[in-house]
């Protein structure tokens, strides 16, 4: 079964350290920011977003973990935001080990308090 586990700091650390550069590397693919001045302004929005890192409120950071619970087949960061008086969940990030295959829908349990996801499922 697949099921989502709290990120330990290490973890976020190393998330942290992929997504980074990942997120600059998108903008600069779309055209939206320039090259130079990508990887500062991507720290800067993480930093925006996350001024407490790990423990930033209704910021939610996952280790994804496959059939052998102890090893993480991805990362899954989910935002809580008030809209219109609705409290409504963003994926912000999700990432899926390209060395994993899982091939039919599993549902996601989550241990966190009266939170509910959807099935989540990786196809190779």
């Amino acid at each position: 079964m697949t099921t989502l586990v709290p990120m330990a700091r290490g973890e976020f650390l190393a998330f942290a350290a992929e997504a980074v550069p990942a997120y600059a590397a998108d903008k600069v693919a779309s055209g939206q920011w320039k090259k130079e001045k990508a990887l500062e302004l991507s720290r800067k929005s993480f930093e925006e977003l996350l001024p407490q890192g790990l423990a930033t409120p209704d910021n939610y950071f996952f280790s994804i973990r496959g059939l052998a619970e102890e090893v993480s087949v991805g990362t899954v960061w989910i935002a809580v935001q008030d809209r219109a008086e609705i409290r409504i969940a963003y994926v912000y990030d999700l990432r899926v080990n390209q060395s994993t295959s899982v091939t039919a829908m599993r549902p996601v349990p989550c241990s966190h308090s009266k939170t509910t996801f959807v099935p989540l499922a990786c196809v190779a």
